[in-house]
């Protein structure tokens, strides 16, 4: 599969929009967080409002419909690569676990199969579809939207961006209509609106402690979180820490670097 996910890897990233950000080459994270920062400046600076509309999507790796996705794929890879894909999703059986207790296996038909570089890849190819037609059938945007992204996607993550919350309303009501046809479903528990403005009072401010992608908007807010769960993920192994007798300074500077650094730095870029 990461032969084909190479093949394919060059068309597909002509065939998304550039407001996805996972899964791609040179793509992380981190740019989905940089672009909600970006808003953020903007509304510090120039004492505007921007609203996000998030939509998260419920077990979406495991309800795309395997013949919709390779009627979408046909639209621009070859032959050749539609007819390996079609090799490399068919035939597969699941099996449920219950604590040491298994199902007997049973073919599915729906959704891709995880543990590969293919299947994330082949998903932002669905998403992408649907967003497509979600574009199209969503009312004009306004005009103070001049400048702004549309959206910033990552995974199965999807921020809606607007200066008019009556819009993202819209938005919201037409995705609710077409992610079904999908056969992607929304999560409601998660979908949530953020109000970006600058206020006199750092407190009104309560999008600073709103998480996207594991950070949170507010710089300050975000690194001293970061800090107390390095500090946390650093005490949970204090015990590997104090045994220098048995474990050599080297490898605990690697598993240093290894465990915590990460928890620390992560987005920092």
């Amino acid at each position: 599969m990461c032969i084909q996910c190479a093949r394919v890897r060059p068309k597909v990233d002509q065939y998304l929009a550039q407001t996805h950000s996972g899964f791609r080459p040179g793509r992380s994270t981190a740019d989905v967080v940089w672009a909600h920062r970006w808003l953020v400046a903007k509304t510090q600076r120039y004492h505007s409002t921007v609203h996000l509309l998030g939509i998260d999507l419920s077990r979406a790796f495991d309800t795309i419909k395997r013949d919709t996705l390779l009627t979408v794929l046909e639209a621009f890879l070859s032959d050749d690569d539609v007819r390996l894909i079609r090799v490399l999703i068919s035939n597969t059986r699941l099996r449920v676990q219950l604590g040491r207790c298994q199902s007997e296996s049973f073919a599915t038909t729906k959704g891709t199969p995880q543990g590969d570089c293919l299947s994330p890849v082949l998903f932002t190819v669905y998403l992408e579809a649907a967003l497509r037609q979600l574009r199209q059938e969503v009312p004009a945007r306004p005009l103070s939207d001049n400048g702004l992204p549309l959206e910033l996607v990552y995974a199965d993550d999807a921020d809606f961006v607007s200066t008019s919350k009556s819009w993202l309303a819209d938005v919201e009501a037409t995705a609710s209509t077409v992610l079904p046809q999908w056969s992607l479903i929304m999560n409601r528990d998660k979908t949530e609106y953020t109000d970006i403005f600058r206020s006199a009072d750092r407190i009104d401010e309560e999008w600073r402690t709103t998480r996207k992608l594991g950070s949170l908007l507010g710089d300050e807010e975000d690194i001293m979180r970061r800090k107390q769960l390095a500090t946390a993920a650093f005490q949970s192994l204090w015990s590997l820490w104090k045994r220098h007798q048995h474990i050599s300074e080297k490898l605990r500077l690697r598993l240093y670097s290894t465990f915590i650094v990460p928890v620390l730095t992560y987005n920092s870029g």
